[in-house]
Parts: structure tokens; sequence; C-alpha cells
């Protein structure tokens, strides 16, 4: 057996020799990588549901400001439409928590460094202790997956605003999504100690500022991952890199497309390979800058007015 890195293409010619113990740490590496690329795109899923509620949302303010179809029958679709985004959000919340313990133990396995690895029970558990939208958020997903809706019903708000100074007023235009604690509690399957927090609430709850508190909450968790893989991150990466960049030198006439690592038998076969290239890493580090402003979630708001220069 001899090991090299090759390019997978027919009848390929250029062959640059590595030792046994470089290929596995190649292989290692990118296994790792991997791990690392699947927590990003896991966030990214959250994230992105959170954009279409977001969305939707605003989308339903600026219809309910310029059209008169305000039926009972258009706030259902328009409820119905806030369920299902909602929905998605919850499940693509649970996907993430699930998933992210089974992806950081392998990357933490792959280092050989299991010791180290970050007690995500823990940390999951302090947001889910400091944050009310963390716990209703858990008990939302439970309560859609086996009784009924997340939201109970929809307003289309108009208030009038001052503006300071002006002597002229707007109008604000905006919609709140609605949970029941009367209609959660009449079902008799929702978490008794979140229901009576939500109960202190009143008896109409705006759902956006309990979403926004929870994907924050799971957004600190990510932060922490990402601060406790990044040194095997930063080390796995210049382990590829720097594989790709000794074959770029040795062949620059062949690049890099189609290059592995190899294992090939006396007969001159491939018996095993790893694939290896840049763009997987720096679209992990995509995902990472994307969602990197994620703090202070309840403090923001988009508004279309017209803002003075």
């Amino acid at each position: 057996m001899d090991y090299g890195l090759a390019r997978q293409v027919l009848n390929y010619q250029a062959f640059l020799p590595i030792t046994e113990s470089e290929f596995w740490e190649i292989e290692v590496a990118k296994d790792g990588l991997l791990q690392a690329v699947f927590i990003e795109e896991k966030f990214d899923l959250v994230i992105e549901n959170l954009l279409d509620l977001e969305s939707t949302m605003l989308n339903s303010a600026v219809r309910g400001a310029y059209l008169h179809n305000q039926d009972w029958e258009s706030y259902q679709e328009e409820r119905g439409l806030l369920n299902r985004r909602l929905i998605n959000l919850l499940t693509a919340s649970r996907i993430y928590i699930d998933h992210v313990k089974h992806h950081v133990k392998k990357v933490f396995s792959a280092a050989h460094d299991v010791e180290s690895a970050p007690d995500l029970k823990s940390l999951f558990s302090r947001e889910y202790d400091a944050r009310l939208g963390f716990r209703a958020g858990e008990a939302l997903r439970n309560f859609v997956q086996h009784r009924g809706f997340p939201v109970h019903s929809i307003t289309f708000e108009t208030r009038r605003m001052d503006r300071a100074g002006e002597g002229v007023s707007d109008l604000r235009c905006g919609l709140s999504p609605y949970l029941s604690p009367e209609e959660l509690r009449e079902d008799g399957d929702f978490k008794k100690s979140v229901l009576e927090e939500l109960e202190l609430l009143g008896n109409k709850v705006d759902l956006k500022s309990l979403v926004r508190d929870y994907v924050e909450g799971i957004a600190n968790v990510h932060n922490d991952i990402r601060e406790q893989i990044q040194p095997q991150v930063d080390y796995w990466e210049e382990k590829i890199t720097s594989a790709i960049t000794r074959f770029e030198q040795e062949s620059p006439e062949e690049g890099v497309i189609a290059l592995s690592a190899i294992q090939r038998n006396e007969d001159g076969q491939w018996v095993r390979k790893v694939q290896i290239f840049a763009e997987f890493m720096q679209y992990r580090r995509t995902l990472r800058k994307k969602n990197s402003s994620l703090h202070s979630l309840g403090k923001k708001y988009i508004t279309s007015e017209v803002i003075a220069q």
C-alpha cells in the first residue's frame, strides 16, 4: 500500500506521495469539518424559518394596511399561514437541538477529545431557565406535535403616532399573532408550569416576543458551540488547505479539481479515497458570517416608515 494526493480523473498523471499518518489525518479532518458544516446548516435552518415567519407577518401587515378584505375568512387564511410558518420554525428548532448534540459529539470524537466536549444539556438548560420564550417554545413544539395549532388569533393593529415636535401624526399599522392561555388550559395537555407563566401575561399573549426570545436562546447556545469547536476546526482546515497547496505547488499544470487523498494498492488501484477541496470550508465560514448578528432579537423591529435624513 502507498498513499498520496492525486486527481480522480482518467489516466491521472500527478501523484504526490504522503505518509500513511498524513492520509488518516486528512480523512479525520474532512469528517470533522463536515460535522462543523452540518452544525451551521442546522442553525441556518432555524434562522431561515424565523425569517420566513417575520416576512410573512410583515407582508400580512402591509396587506391589512392597504387592502379592505379583512372578513372572517381572510383572517383565517392569514392565521393558517402564520401557523404553518411558526410550526415550521418550532420543528426546525427541535431538529437543531436534537441534531447538534450528535454533530458536536462527532467533532470531539474525531479529535479524540471527548472529555472536552461542551455539556449541551447544561447549555440548553441555562437558556430554558433564563427565558420564558425558550420554555414556551419547547412547550409549544410539543403541543403542536400532539394537540393543536399555536396561533389562536391574529390582530391587525392601527395606532396613531405623533411625530415629536412636528405637530402631525402617522398611522402605525402592524399585525400580531396571539396564543390564548385559556384555550391551552381547556385543552389540558400543555405543560402546566409554563402555562401558569403565560397566564400571568394576560388573556392574549403576543407570540412575536416569545418566538424571538426562543431563537435568541438557541443562538446563545450556538455561539458557545462555535467558540468551543473553533480551535479544532482551525487545525483541521489547516490540514486540508496545506494538502491542497502542496499538490498545487508540486503540479501547477494539473489544477486541484477532483483532488483526493488516496490509499493505493500494489496494482495501482485506489482502495480508499478522501476528496478534498476548499469550497466546503468556505461554505461553513459563509454560513457563520451570515448568522452572526442574532443578539437582542427582542429589541429589534423592522419598519417601513419614512425616516428623515
